[in-house]
């Protein structure tokens, strides 16, 4: 797990991630790419639980998030709902684009079907939508 929030001054892939049937129960995983990866099972995403699709909540929403060990890339791209292996559930793509980091320190977001996001981090763990 990251011990703090990342940053990234150019674009890099982000993705959310609907996991459903999760041993912990149905969430949101959010994937923030921290480098370029080098293939798919790099472990170059780093990542946070959450009970929403921070993408989906009205400005000023503020969203509990939890840092989780760090995902393959592979789920940066994932296209169709994906059986995971030990009974862990199914991953269904949400959206996908790419973040980057504001000079006020938000992360701003700008997904695949034309939205954007803003999030500014109140900590590892709290999240407010801009």
């Amino acid at each position: 797990m990251q011990d703090a929030m990342p940053t990234a001054p150019a674009p890099l892939p982000a993705a959310v991630i609907r996991h459903e049937g999760a041993p912990a129960g149905d969430h949101f995983d959010v994937l923030l790419a921290v480098r370029t990866p080098s293939g798919d099972d790099d472990r170059a995403c780093a990542t946070w639980r959450a009970a929403h699709d921070p993408a989906a909540l009205p400005p000023g929403s503020v969203l509990a998030v939890e840092p989780i060990p760090a995902h393959r890339a592979r789920y940066l791209r994932l296209g169709a709902p994906e059986a995971l292996s030990g009974g862990r559930g199914t991953a269904v793509p949400v959206r996908r684009g790419s973040w980057r980091t504001a000079r006020d320190g938000a992360l701003e977001f700008s997904w695949d079907d034309g939205t954007r996001t803003r999030v500014a981090p109140e900590s590892m763990t709290l999240w407010r939508i801009a």
